[in-house]
């Protein structure tokens, strides 16, 4: 997506999460919101075959620019929405559920993004991803090295975040915003 608005001084970045349904994607949104300075940020709800919830996070001047992130959760309901709200997105967070049950539903989800990126003609080496693996206070769960065993054999920056502690969902946002900028400026010239 990314859009510099010259005559405004804006620019506009789009991040997608991504991930199976019921693994933390639209509460890693909802969290992220008690954190930020209400000024700062605005929540939506798109009217799509599924609702699908997003941020508007307004980060200030960078770059002479003021910055906005549009934050969206893609809901994998529905192979034609996720389609148009993957287009245009400059970095994605995969949240996959550390939870036993849901180690087959993780592995569609990160095949199906993989799928859309190249549908979109994105590289997934080269476009910005974080990996969040979710909800590390279950008892019964998959271990940090069998979850990247499993999906970040190219060594992508992944965290583990709870879904009883909500600042940990703080850390792969701040990484992909972090990525996602420095993509742009490389390859951009404001």
């Amino acid at each position: 997506m990314s859009i510099v608005n010259v005559n405004a001084k804006e620019l506009h970045l789009k991040i997608s999460y991504f991930g199976a349904k019921g693994v933390g994607k639209k509460s890693s949104l909802k969290s992220i919101l008690d954190f930020c300075i209400p000024q700062k940020i605005t929540w939506m709800c798109l009217p799509f075959k599924e609702p699908i919830y997003g941020i508007i996070i307004h980060l200030g001047q960078i770059l002479n620019l003021q910055t906005y992130f549009h934050i969206y959760h893609i809901n994998n309901e529905s192979k034609e929405d996720n389609k148009i709200l993957i287009k245009g997105s400059d970095g994605y967070i995969f949240v996959a559920s550390l939870d036993l049950k849901d180690k087959d539903k993780n592995h569609e989800a990160f095949l199906e993004m993989e799928q859309l990126l190249l549908e979109q003609g994105q590289n997934l080496l080269k476009t910005p991803l974080v990996l969040q693996y979710h909800k590390k206070d279950l008892k019964k769960k998959m271990s940090l090295n069998q979850m990247r065993m499993d999906f970040n054999k190219y060594n992508f920056k992944d965290f583990q975040t709870s879904h009883l502690k909500n600042s940990s969902v703080i850390k792969p946002l701040k990484c992909i915003l972090k990525l996602t900028l420095s993509q742009i400026t490389q390859k951009t010239h404001f």
